[in-house]
This record gives C-alpha cells, sequence and structure tokens, in this order.
C-alpha cells in the first residue's frame, strides 16, 4: 500500500520530469546562442574573481557581423520566426514547410538589405549572416512538419510514463494505488 505523502511525492517527482521533458525539447538556447556568437563575434565564458566566486562574462573571439542595432534587429527577426510556439506548430507536409521557408527568407533578406549600413553589416558578411540565420531557421522549423515536436514530446512523456509504473506521468497523476 502506498501512503497519500508517498504517492503525492512520485507524482510531483514525476510531472516534474514529464516538465523537463517538455522544456528540453522546446529549448532554443544552445542553438540560439550559436548565431549569437557568430553575430556579436564573443562568447559567454565562465571565469572566476579574486575570492574564487565564479561569475559569467563574454569574451571577444572575432570581429563582430554588425553593430548592436544590427544585433538586436537580426535577433529579434530569428525569435519572432524560433519560439516555442513555432517549435509546437503544425506544418502538413513538406510543400507548406517550404513555402513557409521561402517567405521567412524573403522577408529576412529584404529586413537585412533595407537595414544594411545601419545595422553596421559589412557587404563581405552579407552572406554569411543570412546563411547562418537561415540555416538555423530551417533547422528547427523542420519539427513542425507534420507536429514533430508534438509528436516528440508525446512519446516521451509516454516513455516516461510507462517507466515509472501506474503511478508515473501526467496521465497517471490520479491513479492511487491501495
Amino acid at each position: 500500500m502506498v501512503d497519500d505523502e508517498d504517492f503525492s511525492r512520485s507524482e510531483t517527482e514525476n510531472l516534474e520530469a514529464d516538465s523537463s521533458i517538455i522544456k528540453i525539447r522546446l529549448d532554443t538556447s544552445p542553438i540560439l546562442q550559436q548565431l549569437e556568437t557568430t553575430l556579436s563575434g564573443s562568447v559567454l565564458v565562465v571565469k572566476t574573481d579574486e575570492d574564487g566566486n565564479p561569475f559569467q562574462t563574454y569574451e571577444q573571439v572575432t570581429e563582430p557581423k554588425c553593430n548592436k542595432a544590427g544585433y538586436q534587429g537580426i535577433m529579434s527577426f530569428v525569435h519572432s520566426v524560433i519560439n516555442t510556439q513555432s517549435l509546437q506548430s503544425y506544418l502538413k507536409d513538406e510543400d507548406v514547410y517550404n513555402t513557409y521557408v521561402k517567405r521567412v527568407y524573403m522577408r529576412f533578406i529584404d529586413d537585412l538589405m533595407q537595414n544594411l549600413y545601419e545595422w553596421g553589416v559589412d557587404e563581405d558578411d552579407y552572406r554569411l549572416i543570412v546563411h547562418s540565420v537561415m540555416n538555423t531557421i530551417e533547422l528547427v522549423t523542420t519539427q513542425a512538419i507534420h507536429g514533430g515536436t508534438r509528436s516528440s514530446i508525446s512519446s516521451s512523456a509516454r516513455i516516461v510514463e510507462q517507466t515509472g509504473g501506474a503511478k508515473a506521468g501526467i496521465l497517471g497523476m490520479f491513479k492511487k494505488e491501495k
């Protein structure tokens, strides 16, 4: 027999596991950090102060590909396309996906070209920026074909539920053993 306290603790742990899977599946931070590094030319590093306390700082590793306004404009565009809502979207098939990516591409190159000088983008870096941004967008948005991210999250939640027994996961949270 499982007492109420053990049941509640187990359910809380299972809900946290389900939540963690969803957070991992929807986390765009790692791929966006790569793009941010390309644009800004800096990487986030952890250092320690004189007392041994860790702190984070950005370290310049290459020349930036744009100024701060350009960085903000480009990343705002990218964030408008790559976010948790877009990851959970459903694109019927590859034709719909290809049409969507073409529209995003046309909007991006138009925005970038119109702001090229204001954003401090060297003409020699134009192609690198376009390719970096579009490769990132294409890589992430392919997950929306046939609702891929949704299916992946559902499959992962089912695996957690199955491996945790009858009490596991969101679907089993109302089952109580006696």
